[in-house]
């Protein structure tokens, strides 16, 4: 697969195997088949796109960019939900397992939880403040499990 005009930052394989999705330095995001054909181009961020994400159901994505906002999109390159909730480049994005939340990871050093209530209307989550995040771990992943440091 070839398409992009600068480097690919993140490619994620749909939940289905069927689409693969690309987020690059050129500021887009691509959406492509399995087999490489080019599905889809989206555009909407005004600076490089470092993450993006399949929802569980494989019909929505999610991005993070240098510009500061985290964007949920169709497959059709439509933007549902603009957020600006970080002060500083998105790094990291990932759908939860049941596709009811969005963890966010910043260059703010915060982690932000996002709640999705079909799709298309997001809330911060109801915690008070930020996980806050080391400069040198710049990523966030989501587990479904609570991780515990006590043997």
């Amino acid at each position: 697969m070839s398409g992009h005009a600068n480097a690919v930052y993140q490619v994620r394989f749909s939940p289905d195997g069927n689409l693969i999705a690309t987020a690059s330095q050129d500021k887009t995001l691509k959406l492509w088949h399995w087999d490489g054909s080019l599905i889809n181009i989206f555009s909407g961020h005004t600076g490089e796109v470092y993450s993006v994400d399949f929802s569980p159901d494989s019909q929505t994505i999610v991005s993070g960019s240098k510009d500061g906002t985290i964007k949920l999109w169709n497959l059709e390159g439509q933007v549902l939900k603009p957020l600006n909730e970080h002060n500083g480049e998105v790094k990291s994005v990932s759908f939860n397992p049941d596709g009811h939340a969005i963890a966010s990871g910043s260059s703010d050093r915060t982690v932000k939880i996002f709640g999705v209530s079909m799709v298309k209307n997001c809330s911060p989550s109801r915690r008070r403040k930020p996980l806050k995040m080391s400069a040198s771990a710049p990523m966030a992943i989501y587990s479904p499990q609570p991780v515990s440091r006590e043997k």
